[in-house]
């Protein structure tokens, strides 16, 4: 799958010299950009991108760990999302929270479940 997909880079800003990883993601048939976050766990989508699109969201009560902070609490989850990436398409289910920089971060769990 990965080589279907168009991906850059971009420097982060007054943060680091790292580079971070961007891929085009098609949610719902709207065009989003999801950072590409090997370190997280889950799949998160940002509260804002689950009003836009509509979608519901079950309460959770889970609690998430960013690296070098304390723990955020989710907002719930949302189901059977329709995702494409690529010549890959399917539907997977994303961890809601509170996302200042990004739309969506896709973690080792959607390339766990896409078997790429």
């Amino acid at each position: 799958m990965i080589n279907s997909v168009q991906a850059w880079s971009k420097e982060k800003e007054a943060v680091s010299d790292t580079e971070m990883f961007f891929v085009q993601v098609d949610v719902c048939g709207r065009t989003l950009y999801a950072l590409v976050d090997t370190g997280a766990s889950n799949m998160f989508m940002s509260k804002e991108v689950v009003k836009a699109l509509n979608l519901r969201v079950e309460p959770t009560g889970n609690t998430f760990k960013p690296v070098n902070s304390e723990g955020v609490r989710g907002i719930g989850s949302t189901s059977d999302v329709d995702v494409k990436i690529g010549d890959w398409r399917g539907n997977v289910d994303f961890e809601v929270i509170f996302l200042d920089d990004y739309d969506l971060i896709l973690g080792m769990q959607f390339f766990n479940s896409v078997r790429s």
